[in-house]
């Protein structure tokens, strides 16, 4: 190994063996244009890789790596499970049995007041809020500026979800004209808070209080994921895609994950299916999408820095 890591270079020769699975792919080698001399490098077993070999071959390592990958998959799918059972996340084996999704146990009189069924379980009631757009959670359109809600100056100072004051029946509140800018740059503030708006979103769209911590970009990371998957999490995995379409306000990310370089994995463009959160657009996902995690925190910053540059539009200064 080269650089400051501190596995030894005897391990190479092991780690490559392991990523080719110990079998041939001359073949898939050669038609990717690697040279005959060092094609035989793809098959660990014969002619192991270490630090010792040609140096030109090392300069080849990533095709090896795409025809490994390619292998391994190929070899995954022949034991995939019929997709209706990965769209609902439940699979069964015993000869490919797909089992029903379990339903969340979930009945309105174990929720705790303030608390009704959502489709995870239990959840906050919220109110829905008029600077939502049609869809639940989507707080961003493209409009240059979207009129801040105003102190009402008829009724009492009733708390909504945003803190702002809204009239019933009491005499209207007197507000110094600093008091009012100080209570505007408060609201403006959270409404061009990336994070507050991906955290009001997770709530609108009935996600649980196990769910809601991870509704940040600091938290919502390839490690929650993967503890949600092996259930260490009490989060439900299918809640990702709820979390997911939030992160990125339901838009379409594509050109920013280019430039981030989210293609940059062996799945390619397909890594770019993250990106696009539009409504209404469903991938079948398989293994072959399993490297886009690699590039998890480019996608993320894309909808971070994205949503904040809209909503910094959208709700900029009156």
């Amino acid at each position: 190994m080269v650089g400051q890591s501190d596995c030894p270079p005897s391990a190479l020769s092991t780690i490559h063996t392991c990523a080719s699975r110990g079998e041939d792919q001359q073949e898939c080698c050669e038609r990717a244009g690697i040279p005959t001399l060092c094609v035989r490098y793809c098959n660990p077993s014969a002619t192991p890789m270490n630090t010792t070999s040609r140096f030109p071959c090392l300069l080849y390592l990533d095709k090896m790596k795409e025809c490994f990958f390619k292998k391994s998959t190929d070899e995954l799918e022949k034991f995939e499970p019929p997709i209706q059972c990965l769209n609902s996340g439940v699979c069964g084996g015993n000869g490919g049995y797909c089992a029903p999704p379990a339903p969340l146990p979930c009945q309105p009189s174990s929720c705790q007041p303030g608390y009704t069924c959502g489709q995870y379980g239990c959840a906050r009631n919220r109110a829905r809020s008029a600077l939502t757009k049609k869809i639940s959670g989507i707080f961003v359109d493209d409009q240059s500026t979207t009129p801040l809600p105003k102190k009402s100056d008829d009724g009492s100072r009733e708390r909504n979800i945003y803190g702002l004051s809204r009239g019933v029946t009491r005499p209207p509140p007197t507000f110094t004209s600093a008091e009012r800018e100080q209570g505007d740059n408060v609201t403006i503030n959270k409404l061009t808070n990336p994070n507050f708006i991906f955290r009001q979103c997770c709530e609108q769209r009935g996600l649980p209080d196990s769910c809601l911590n991870k509704c940040h970009f600091n938290t919502y990371t390839r490690d929650a994921l993967q503890a949600m998957y092996f259930k260490t999490d009490p989060c439900p995995i299918e809640a990702t895609a709820d979390m997911h379409f939030c992160a990125a306000q339901g838009r379409d990310h594509r050109e920013c994950c280019r430039r981030n370089g989210v293609t940059t994995t062996l799945a390619g463009e397909k890594c770019l299916t993250f990106c696009d959160q539009r409504p209404d657009r469903i991938t079948k996902l398989d293994y072959s999408y399993v490297p886009c995690y690699d590039r998890f925190e480019q996608m993320k910053q894309c909808f971070y820095n994205e949503i904040r540059e809209k909503v910094s539009r959208q709700f900029g200064t009156r």
